[in-house]
């Protein structure tokens, strides 16, 4: 049994490693070479480290955005999503999914990091900017924009791509949202705010991995008793 409980240990403990990365990636999917007319490039550069000076208006207006901006949903669908591949890529772990689910809700879901995203948003936007990005998030073009942020940080969409996602009206808001240097901001920091918070995530799986593994180790006992062993 112990050689069981340190493989899914390992296994559920390092599933995390990749969440939200892989969803940003610095530089266009391949095959984007489609002829059409797209936007210039992004150019993306390390946000600055964060720090503690936030007011509580700022930080609310954080949260808020947060919420307008579905990060909370997509965050822990990712988590979900994550966990039910490492399940079909590893069968052992069938009988441990809801111990690993209860470990990942506790140290690596939304609830459980986002007072810390929070401070890597605020490092990289001050309060007036977070306060237009809730603005544009209340649109039904920012509701888009944000809930499909894979378009536009893994590249530049094509025009094609764009109509079919956003209205006529829609595009217009886009159009006039895409002008400001807060939407550049934005996209250019996104994919790597998004790896901070992973690497957050990641720590947290961690530095609580020896719970893991007693909580792993517990419900093992149940099973061998279960099963008469």
């Amino acid at each position: 049994m112990k050689h069981l409980v340190l493989t899914l240990t390992f296994i559920a403990a390092f599933a995390s490693v990749g969440l939200a990365q892989d969803s940003y990636k610095n530089g266009p999917e391949p095959g984007r070479g489609t002829g059409e007319r797209t936007t210039n490039p992004y150019n993306r550069t390390a946000p600055p480290r964060t720090n503690g000076n936030f007011s509580a208006s700022h930080l609310q207006a954080t949260r808020d955005f947060f919420l307008l901006a579905g990060l909370n949903t997509l965050y822990d669908a990712t988590v979900e999503t994550e966990l039910r591949n490492q399940i079909r890529q590893n069968p052992q772990l069938g009988p441990y999914a809801d111990v690993m689910r209860e470990f990942f809700r506790k140290y690596a879901s939304w609830n459980a990091i986002q007072e810390d995203v929070a401070r890597i948003y605020m490092s990289n936007f001050n309060e007036q900017e977070v306060r237009q990005l809730n603005a544009f998030a209340q649109t039904s073009a920012g509701r888009k924009l944000f809930r499909n942020l894979e378009m536009f940080t893994r590249g530049t969409p094509t025009e094609s791509q764009l109509r079919q996602l956003f209205t006529e009206t829609e595009q217009k808001q886009l159009l006039a949202f895409s002008r400001t240097s807060l939407f550049q901001k934005f996209i250019d920091r996104t994919p790597v705010m998004a790896e901070q918070g992973a690497t957050i995530g990641k720590q947290r799986v961690e530095e609580h991995q020896p719970e893991l593994e007693q909580m792993i180790q517990r419900k093992a006992r149940q099973l061998q008793q279960r099963n008469g062993n």
